[in-house]
């Protein structure tokens, strides 16, 4: 026989009797201080899973008040500045607005036809009562007498709105924010005077888009923070139409008494607020270390007589501990919790806590396994 055939027929023996030995091997329990991947399991339950997203929102008085000039004209006397105390009523500032002086004399022309048509009516209604005249004349008298009343009392509230537009005045009690105006400033109707808070509670204002908009509800409570500190406040408005400007929906919500005191937040300061901006109650999680990927999709390793079994599953929401399983599962099956390289369909395995003599003998997993895809972190 030639030699290079006798180099073959060794080396072709030599890789059947390492198989041999292989599967000899693989059959016999572990030897003497190896010992089976120990993992956790858990089982999927119903529960609620949600997500919060970080947004900016602006401290504002639950009670404030813009005063704007209702009429134009020129500022003859401002009577309040940034941080006096007014009280509802208190005299803000006088506007000469050029028309008080026209509606008093309208006033005054009304009160004398009032006057006259009364003084008319009374003469006339002694000739009425006498018989010297008719029904008809003295119900002419009645109703030119109701007329100039009609026109005083129009006349009377025409000054005194015009009074109310050149006197401006506090509408609620409470801080003046801001004052914009000096004397001799010239103002146009709407223009801004001022800012008053009230003693009210304070809230918070945020705006947000559509999506986040559809997950919240009047009542539901976010988180504000400052500093290191953290306060509750809860939704008391959520607006159904988006700014023409922004594209956005605002949002407010009023600061929940038994989380602090709010009056550290300054009125118009910023703060980092947390809203739930996506949430779905009653469903089946997961912790997100159970769940497996792969180009097939995801999966999760159950644990069946401490022997691993690979089964897909379909996965929906998920926060920053949990995942939604929509698919896959039941909440009796029992699914390995730890992630591990040595894991794959089949493995055997030690439960944690579980005692090795209560452990299966048999070896771990298939020979050359290549190791299980990743999962998630």
């Amino acid at each position: 026989m030639k030699k290079s055939t006798v180099i073959i027929l060794a080396a072709v023996a030599a890789v059947i009797g390492f198989a041999a030995f292989r599967r000899l091997n693989h059959s016999k329990p572990f030897a003497a201080g190896q010992s089976l991947p120990v993992v956790e399991t858990v089982n999927p339950v119903y529960g609620k899973i949600s997500n919060e997203t970080a947004l900016i929102g602006t401290i504002m008085p639950s009670d404030s008040v813009a005063v704007t000039a209702k009429a134009g004209g020129d500022v003859t006397g401002v009577f309040v500045k940034a941080g006096d105390t007014v009280n509802a009523g208190d005299l803000i500032c006088t506007i000469d607005t050029k028309q008080v002086s026209s509606a008093k004399t309208t006033l005054d022309n009304a009160r004398l036809s009032l006057k006259s048509a009364q003084d008319t009516l009374s003469r006339e209604k002694l000739l009425y009562d006498a018989g010297d005249l008719s029904q008809q004349e003295y119900d002419n008298y009645v109703n030119q007498a109701e007329k100039a009343k009609v026109s005083f009392e129009s006349a009377q509230t025409a000054y005194q709105t015009q009074m109310d537009y050149a006197n401006v005045r506090a509408k609620i009690s409470g801080v003046v924010e801001q004052c914009s105006i000096e004397v001799n400033d010239s103002l146009n109707a709407g223009a801004s005077i001022c800012v008053i808070t009230g003693a009210g509670a304070r809230e918070v204002h945020f705006s947000v888009t559509e999506r986040i908009r559809g997950a919240l509800a009047v009542g539901d409570e976010l988180k504000v923070q400052k500093n290191d500190d953290t306060y509750t406040a809860n939704i008391t408005e959520v607006s159904t139409m988006a700014n023409s400007t922004t594209g956005l929906y605002e949002i407010k919500a009023a600061f929940n008494e038994t989380s602090g005191d709010a009056s550290v937040f300054s009125n118009g300061s910023m703060a980092k607020i947390r809203v739930v901006s996506s949430h779905a109650d009653n469903v089946m999680i997961l912790p997100k270390d159970c769940i497996y990927s792969e180009s097939a999709g995801d999966f999760v390793y159950t644990v069946t007589d401490h022997v691993l079994k690979k089964v897909q599953v379909k996965t929906g929401m998920e926060d920053p501990e949990n995942i939604e399983i929509t698919d896959g599962l039941t909440t009796d099956d029992v699914v390995c919790s730890t992630w591990s390289s040595e894991l794959d369909d089949g493995t055997k395995v030690r439960l944690k806590g579980e005692s090795t003599e209560a452990s299966p003998e048999a070896a771990s997993g298939p020979e050359g396994m290549s190791g299980a895809p990743a999962g998630r972190p």
